[in-house]
Formats: C-alpha cells, structure tokens, sequence
C-alpha cells in the first residue's frame, strides 16, 4: 500500500513534504559532473575519428550513432581528458530547457558537445536511480528557480553542481528503482501502443486523401490508363500535369541574424515550427526588420511547405494559409505553392501519390525539396473547378472524423507523460513511500 506518513516539510513550498528518513544533499557531494565541449571542432570522415555526441544525436534514450559528426582523434583526446564518456555514465542536455537524461549503454569511445555528463560509473549511486531524479519535476523546478521561472536557454556546470537532491538509504534506492522501472515500463508500453495507433490512422488517412485525389468521387465514372505506371487509372476526363503548369514555387525570404527583432514591430516569418497538424501555429516566432517583396508576402490560399530541415521526417510537411495569414512572409528553408487551386493541391501534397516521389528529394546526403523537384511532379489532375470544390469539401468532413480519434489519443499520450512525470517526482521525493510488496 502507498504510504504517505512519516514525512517531514522540506521549507520549500515548491518541494512539499519529504520523507524525515532522507538526506539533503547537493548532487556533485556524490557524484562527479562534468560538460562536453562547447565549441564545434572540424569533422572529418567517420572511418579517421570519433563520434562527437549532441542531444539532436539521441532519440528515445538512445544515442544513434547513424546521425553523429566526427572528429579528429586529437580533438577526441582533448575532450575525453576532460569528460571521458563510460558505459553506465550520464549524460543530459544543457542547451535549452532541461533534456531527458539518458544512460550510456555502450562501450563506444566518443566525445560529448553540449550535455552534461554525471559520472555514475564511479559512483555507488545506481545509474538509473540518479536518471529518475534528473527526470523529476524537483529538478526542474531548481533550474526555473534559477532563472527566475523563465524560460532556460543554457545550463551552467555550476548549476548542475549545486542542484539539491534526497537521497534515501541504499536498500530503500534499489526498491525504488525497481518500482520506478516497472511502472515506467509498463505506461512507455501503453504509449507505444497509442502511437502505433496514431500511425496507423495517418497511414490510412493518407489511403483515403490519396483515392479521391487521383480517382475522383464518382465511382461509377469511365476510366483511362493515365500513363503512369505508379499512379494507375484516372477518371477519363482528367489528365497527366506537373505542378509547374498550376502553380508557382517560391522560395521563402533570406534574412541576417541582425534583422530579427525582439519584438512584434517587424514581419512575422513562418517557419517550420509554425507548421503543426496541418495548420499554422504560431507558438514560435520570430519577426525581421528586413524589407519584404510583395512576391513573399502570403496571400490566402498559399501553400506552406517545409523544404529544408535537418530532420528528413519534416520535409514536405505543409499547411494551407488563410487571411490570419496575409501580409507575412515565410523563411528561406520554407517554399510556397502559390496556385489558383489551392485545396486541391493541399490535398494532393498530403497524399501517398506525393510521399511516394520523396525518393527524388530525400537520399542519404540531401535532405532537401528544391523548387525544380517540386515543380516537376508528377500529378493527376481536373480542371472543373465543381468537382475540385466536391472533393474538398467532401475530404474535409471525412478526414476530420480521423482527425478527432487523432487528437484524442494524443491526448491520452499527454495524459499518460504527465503521470509518468508525476510519479517519478513523487517517489524520488518520498512523498510516495515504496515497499517491496510494491514490486
């Protein structure tokens, strides 16, 4: 059973209680921490160095070493005499709000940019006990506290240092390790499900997007051979285009770092991260002083493609743009598609017809949509204007019905994270006592 007696108030309303049987003590008394480097050495050919870690380098707790740069075996000496990574060590993010801790589970030599590395490997602290305390919201809350509960842009090494943890008896950290693995297996398991779920709806939201814009709606209309041995049959009176014959690509606008402003006096600039679930957003942005063509103000009715990214995923997504749109502009690593039939052609760059020409544009060194690439895709396409309208109007209503299952299993993943989030902080504070019947 759960037990929250014996517990004894911390003095920080932001704590809560703790438990009287646990010690107060800062981190770096127990264990070792050290930083990577903070500046970029040259890379050169993975065969001749290093690994050279970055928080963009590890994805679910795992370091990829398929997305690594390398480094000279000099520059490795030099960081690793300072920070040399250990199977069974550290290492966390120190570049923007706290990142997810992550445990060393290779015996790889490489070297660290940017991340913290505690050294658990010579310490008596089991790793993953001292992972789930870096992951609990006491943590957190130490470093908005030391910038004053705003946003963290960068972690100091004297920082990491002073943070205060509660430490219990060592059998009591084995229980709770084992109870914490278990539960956060147990709801990661479930979260995997629900994503696996999610995936599946967009893989068939994606069938269906792809069956009107290349069949139409009538089911009972004569067919043609259109030619195209990926594309298939088409409705008879539609025919074989590319892009470029309906519409314009435009690239987006080239700015300095100087011309941002701190304020809203500027151009608003939408750019990747203002593209969410289809749909502008603006939770991110940024605006420039620099004076804008009217070719590169958005218009209603314009197409919002992500073009450039350094992530291969986030390549082609894109929105359609209304009037709460008009008169920005958007950045250099973005494209518009500006065409007199701006829904059909939304539809279209969210169908399979158009994932399945991203082999053009995405290989192993490139990932990049440029102009010419989209510009000569290949589509099948009706000019009747009435027909265009039914097939929009028709996948709106269906796809929103997708789309509300979607936003309530993301809910649930939400959901699901901040309890994860909750019960680390509670019992590696105390406030939930673990006992071995708990296990």
């Amino acid at each position: 059973m759960i037990s929250f007696k014996n517990n004894k108030e911390s003095n920080k309303d932001w704590i809560g209680d703790i438990s009287e049987r646990w010690k107060k003590i800062k981190i770096s008394y127990l264990i070792d921490i050290r930083d990577g480097t903070h500046d970029t050495p040259s890379y050169i050919d993975s065969n001749d160095g290093y690994p050279l870690v970055t928080q963009k380098d590890i994805d679910g707790n795992i370091i990829d070493f398929s997305k690594t740069k390398y480094i000279s075996p000099d520059d490795h000496l030099l960081i690793s005499k300072r920070s040399k990574v250990t199977k069974g060590d550290i290492i966390m993010s120190m570049i923007g709000s706290i990142g997810t801790p992550t445990i060393v589970d290779t015996t790889k030599e490489f070297s660290i940019k940017n991340l913290a590395l505690f050294k658990t490997s010579n310490s008596e602290f089991n790793s993953e006990f001292i992972k789930f305390v870096l992951e609990s919201d006491y943590i957190k809350i130490q470093f908005d506290l030391e910038k004053g509960g705003g946003v963290q842009k960068f972690i100091s090494l004297e920082t990491l240092r002073n943070l205060k943890i509660f430490i219990p008896e060592i059998n009591e950290r084995k229980i709770i390790t084992q109870y914490l693995n278990k539960k956060t297996k147990q709801i990661d398991s479930l979260i995997e499900k629900i994503k696996n779920k999610i995936e599946l709806l967009n893989e068939q939201k994606t069938a269906l997007i792809n069956q009107y814009v290349t069949k139409g709606l009538d089911q009972n209309v004569e067919m043609k051979d259109s030619g195209v041995e990926w594309i298939g049959e088409i409705p008879k009176h539609w025919f074989i285009s590319r892009i470029k014959f309906n519409g314009e690509v435009i690239v987006g606008l080239s700015f300095d770092k100087e011309d941002v402003l701190e304020g809203e006096d500027g151009t608003l600039v939408l750019r990747s991260s203002n593209v969410q679930d289809g749909k502008v957003s603006f939770q991110d942005n940024i605006w420039v002083k620099t004076e804008v063509p009217e070719k590169l103000k958005i218009k209603k009715g314009d197409i919002l493609i992500c073009s450039r990214n350094g992530s291969r995923k986030l390549i082609g997504k894109n929105c359609l743009l209304g009037s709460e749109s008009e008169g920005m502009t958007w950045g250099v690593f973005m494209t518009v598609l500006r065409t007199s039939s701006p829904n059909f052609f939304y539809w279209m760059l969210n169908s399979q017809l158009f994932k399945s020409q991203s082999g053009i544009y995405l290989t192993s060194t490139i990932n990049q949509l440029t102009v010419s690439t989209l510009e000569n895709m290949i589509i099948p396409f009706t000019s009747d204007l009435k027909e265009q309208n039914e097939i929009n109007e028709f996948l709106k209503k269906e796809t929103e019905k997708t789309d509300q299952v979607l936003r309530m299993e993301e809910k649930r993943i939400n959901l699901l994270k901040e309890y994860r989030q909750s019960l680390i902080s509670s019992v590696v504070t105390g406030k939930i006592r673990i006992t071995e019947d708990m296990i």
